[in-house]
């Protein structure tokens, strides 16, 4: 969301051509608190920060420029790097950035608020000028818990001071949520800005009920999905796509004294599956405690949930994929499989739907040492896999120095 000029006003310019933005966004913060030999304990040097979030373009691209303490009257930690004017990072909803340093400029308070002016030039020679007025939209401080909110007031109190913040607004406690976490968060907002976002709260909701009649339409105009069939097992936004290449394996590793088993699978659909945001789907998920029923034959399946510890991605630098469904069965050296899953895609901005429902190659077993395939032999299966389980010649060749590889047909 975009603030109002008396909040927040900023100008962009790349290469001398304004940026129009679409959402800007003004923090400071502080964190009071130290981890050490796992205890939280008071800092000694607190960490101080402060960021202006930018976000523009079709893609979401965005600049976070961190405005360094001593530029507000704040002390800086004394092991940090040296200080900069600034940090600016591009970066697009992708996990990709592109960093800045050595900004040049200067930032001052003033009865509107910080205003600051940059100058820079990214890696690739595009010049940036940036200049801002405005209020940071919260302000907040973390403590030891143990120290309780007057703590938290107390460094609420000198951030506000360090910016001439003396209007009202609202204080909340924030729930750190982590188990074991005794840290307190406080978070202050200047009552302009509650308003502000109570009012875009409201917009939001109403526009949603406006477009979701429009949108629906639209979804039926498009159509069903199709669905995955021989010639192409995978679809994903409404498309069908023939796979080049499946991999699944399973994994075998010990950990805190136990041997854990999990499933990974690999999708490449052509020759770009290995670019960013380019189709590749990807499963990772632990099959639970063993003992273990490996699904073989023509009868065995089993269903893998997606729990927290599933890991699922549509390619490299893409969405992450919530599965919904996961069904396979092992047959000789192949897998058939059955994987159903969502995602939020970044261009249409709408949840979208990847089906893959065909065979792929089993790599076998992924081992970390030679006596785990023993142990699973011994402990890990139940007497039916065992009875199903038909091992080939097995090699253990070096992977990374960690892993060996046992072949299972």
């Amino acid at each position: 969301m975009l603030p109002p000029p008396e909040l927040l006003q900023v100008q962009l310019t790349i290469d001398g051509a304004p940026v129009p933005l679409e959402a800007a966004e003004l923090h400071l913060s502080v964190d009071a608190t130290d981890l050490r030999e796992g205890r939280w304990i008071e800092a000694a040097h607190p960490d101080f920060q402060m960021l202006l979030s930018l976000r523009f373009g079709a893609t979401g691209s965005g600049l976070i420029v961190r405005i360094p303490p001593q530029q507000l009257g704040l002390p800086i930690t004394p092991d940090d790097d040296p200080p900069e004017f600034a940090l600016v990072v591009q970066q697009s909803t992708a996990p990709r950035s592109q960093h800045l340093r050595g900004l040049t400029g200067r930032a001052e308070v003033t009865p509107r608020g910080l205003h600051a002016t940059l100058q820079g030039t990214f890696a690739d020679g595009r010049a940036l000028t940036l200049v801002f007025t405005g209020i940071p939209g919260a302000i907040q401080a973390t403590v030891v818990e143990a120290q309780g909110s007057a703590a938290a007031a107390a460094w609420l109190a000198q951030l506000r001071s360090a910016l001439r913040l003396t209007e009202a607004g609202e204080t909340t406690e924030v729930d750190r949520g982590d188990e074991g976490d005794k840290t307190l968060l406080q978070r202050w907002s200047p009552q302009a800005w509650v308003d502000f976002e109570a009012a875009e709260r409201v917009g939001a909701q109403k526009r949603e009920e406006v477009e979701a009649p429009a949108a629906a339409q639209a979804e039926l105009r498009r159509g069903p999905a199709p669905e995955p069939t021989t010639e192409r097992p995978l679809v994903a936004g409404h498309r069908a796509y023939q796979v080049g290449r499946g991999e699944l394996q399973l994994n075998l590793h010990n950990r805190d004294g136990a041997t854990h088993l999990a499933l990974h699978l690999e999708l490449v659909v052509d020759e770009h599956s290995g670019e960013d945001g380019a189709l590749a789907p990807s499963f990772y998920a632990p099959l639970g405690p063993l003992p273990w029923s490996l699904p073989v034959g023509p009868q065995g399946s089993t269903v893998v949930p997606g729990h927290g510890a599933t890991e699922s991605w549509y390619g490299n630098d893409a969405p992450e994929l919530f599965t919904t469904h996961f069904n396979f069965r092992l047959r000789g050296d192949r897998a058939e499989v059955d994987w159903r899953a969502t995602y939020d895609d970044w261009e249409t901005r709408r949840e979208e739907v990847l089906q893959f429902r065909g065979w792929v190659d089993f790599h076998g077993l992924q081992l970390e040492s030679p006596g785990d395939l023993e142990v699973l032999l011994a402990d890990g299966l139940d007497q039916k896999s065992r009875d199903g389980l038909h091992l080939g010649p097995i090699e253990f060749t070096p992977d990374g120095g960690r892993r060996a590889r046992a072949k299972l047909l």
